[in-house]
Parts: structure tokens; C-alpha cells; sequence
């Protein structure tokens, strides 16, 4: 996991992607830029309902805009000494005389609330989003997987599993107060990675687990538990995935760098090395007690790709295990022929 954290590079074609969409977008004041991360922290693409109009994309029913300031310049009217109003309210008779060049005027600049509004708040079609958000595609196989995950949150994690509009496409889902939340954009095989993530914050982030832990820190591990998960069920990890553990990993990093601030060379590296391997035997050890629990849910044949079952079957030869199949029943049953499975 470390190594690979530490190798991966991300694609100059996607970042190309990317940087090539994102020049249609406008860039806003600092001022607006936090109004739309206190409203949306998700939000990546916007534009004005107008603006999105002209590429014939629609903003979807219901949704509300991210309200921003927008620049207007103002005709003000001199109507008296010092005093001064806006062009749109004055009556009719000044507007008159302001034509006729009797009343003197200035223009300034002013504001006005406007309302923009993200592109996962619109019709733009998926297929069409830049390569870094991908929403990935429908499996039926993964489907079947998501479905026992989800019964595995809610019966050993006392977690409900949601599907949610989150208003983005960078935001994938949330963990908060036993309920795991996903982004209904997202096709199966993103979802099932953005799943294994959320359940991993289940496993290992509470109030008493994560005491102390830095965002960075509790992504990472999050990210660990997915990957594990994912590669366990015999599922190819996403570059999505493989992109948020690479950024984390670093972010820990340097968090580390900072912690050990004045140690240098092989002493800093050891130091680190120390703290991030202590840091995933915890990690692991959450891991290994939930994929215990998780295989019971596995063997299920109502809801386990047959490759995952096939995957599952050959671990448990190698470790002194069979399976067999009761037709009444549907079940794979393990049955033990010598010991115990160990991780």
C-alpha cells in the first residue's frame, strides 16, 4: 500500500483532460470562492442558470443556486446637492431630464446577490465529465456486491446505506452518525469503491478511535480498508481510489514531516516509517476482524458474483478449507477439514 502510494503518478492525459475542461469555467473573487464552499463543499464546475442555457444544458428541477456577489456598474443621477439615486428608481420625469442631459451623473460599481449553480446540479451528461471525475459503469456482478455490503453495514456496522443527490461530482459520500451516504451520479463500480471507503471511517473512526487523527490521516486509512476490501472480493481497484490513497498518503506525510520537525535524513525517515507502521497495524487489525465477519456474508450465493465465490473457494483450500453447495438452501457452506482460516 505504501509502496504504491508513494509510485503513483498520475496520467498527463488526464490531467490535460482536465485542465482543458476546466477552461470553460470562470474563475471567481476569493470572497465568492468561500460563499460557494460554505454552500456547496463540493462544488466544482459552475455557472450561471443562464450560462449553462447556452450549452444547452438545463439546470435540474428544484435545485437551488449557490448564491455569489455580482458586479454591476450603476447609474447614479444627481438629484440634489450631494444626494444621489439610482437610475432605475427615479420617476419618470427625471429619467426624462437624465436623457435630455439636464441631470448630472456617475457611475459606480456595486454588487447584487447572483445564483450559480455546479454542474452536478444539471442535465450535463455523465460520459462527458472530465477523465478525473470519473462515475464509472454499471456491473451487474458489482451490484450483487454493493447489495451485501450493504447488508454487512447495517446488521455488523449499524450503519444505514444511502443513495443521496449531493449536488456534486466530486463528493462521492460521507460517513456521519452510523449512516453511510453515496452519490446516486455514480455508476456501480465507483460506488462499490466509494462503499468499501465510508465503511472503512465506519470501522476505524469514532469518538473513541480517532482521537487526535488528522483528515489526512483518517482518509488514508479509509482508503487502506477499501483497497483491501476490494482486492479481498477479487475486484480491480479504480484509479479514483488509487488517486485519493497516493494524495492522502503524501498529505499524512508531510503532516509527519511537520510533527517531527528538527529530525533530518535516515533519523526523520525512521521516525516516519515508525509512526505510519504502527499507525496501519491498527488499521490491519480492524481489517481482519470485519473480513472475518464479512465472509459469512460472502458466501451467500443469492448476492456473491460466482468469480468471488471461485476466489473465496480457492483461499479457503489453500488454508485447509472447503466449499460445498446445498442446492435446498442456495449457501455455500465452509466446512472445516483441519484449522481455523487465519489473516
Amino acid at each position: 500500500m505504501e509502496e504504491f502510494a508513494k509510485s503513483y503518478k498520475e496520467n498527463p492525459e488526464v490531467i490535460a483532460d482536465y485542465l482543458q475542461f476546466s477552461q470553460r469555467f470562470y474563475e471567481y473573487s476569493p470572497r465568492n470562492l468561500r460563499l460557494i464552499y460554505q454552500q456547496n463543499r463540493g462544488a466544482t464546475f459552475v455557472k450561471s442558470f443562464a450560462d449553462w442555457k447556452k450549452e444547452g444544458v438545463s439546470v435540474k428541477r428544484g435545485e437551488t443556486g449557490i448564491a455569489i456577489w455580482v458586479p454591476v456598474q450603476v447609474t447614479l443621477l444627481e438629484v440634489g446637492e450631494g444626494k444621489y439615486i439610482p437610475l432605475r428608481e427615479a420617476n419618470a420625469q427625471q429619467k426624462a431630464d437624465y436623457k435630455a442631459g439636464k441631470i448630472e451623473s456617475v457611475k459606480q460599481l456595486r454588487y447584487k446577490v447572483g445564483h450559480i449553480f455546479d454542474i452536478g446540479q444539471t442535465t450535463y451528461p455523465k460520459d462527458q465529465y472530465p477523465k478525473i471525475y470519473n462515475m464509472g459503469s454499471f456491473s451487474d456482478d458489482k451490484e450483487k456486491l454493493i447489495d451485501t455490503l450493504k447488508l454487512f453495514s447495517e446488521n455488523e456496522l449499524g450503519c444505514t446505506v444511502v443513495q443521496e443527490d449531493l449536488q456534486s461530482i466530486a463528493l462521492r459520500g460521507y460517513y456521519c452518525d452510523k449512516k453511510i451516504a453515496l452519490n446516486q451520479k455514480l455508476e456501480t463500480t465507483e460506488t462499490l469503491s466509494t462503499l468499501t471507503h465510508e465503511m472503512g471511517h465506519a470501522m476505524a473512526h469514532n469518538k473513541d478511535k480517532d482521537k487526535g487523527k488528522s483528515t489526512a490521516q483518517k482518509e488514508y486509512e479509509a482508503d487502506c480498508v477499501s483497497i483491501v476490501f476490494q482486492s479481498y472480493m477479487g475486484e480491480d481497484i479504480s484509479d479514483t481510489r488509487k488517486r485519493h490513497l497516493a494524495e492522502n498518503y503524501k498529505r499524512y506525510r508531510r503532516e509527519l514531516e511537520k510533527k517531527f520537525v528538527g529530525k533530518t535524513g535516515e533519523e526523520l525517515e525512521k521516525l516516519i516509517d515508525k509512526e505510519m507502521e504502527s499507525n496501519f497495524d491498527t488499521v490491519h487489525s480492524i481489517i481482519k476482524e470485519n473480513l472475518t465477519k464479512l465472509e459469512k456474508y460472502l458466501n451467500n450465493s443469492e448476492f456473491i458474483p460466482k468469480r468471488t465465490l471461485e476466489l473465496l473457494e480457492e483461499r479457503s483450500e489453500d488454508k485447509g478449507f472447503y466449499y460445498k453447495k446445498e442446492q435446498k438452501k442456495g449457501l455455500f457452506e465452509k466446512v472445516q477439514k483441519g484449522h481455523g482460516m487465519e489473516m
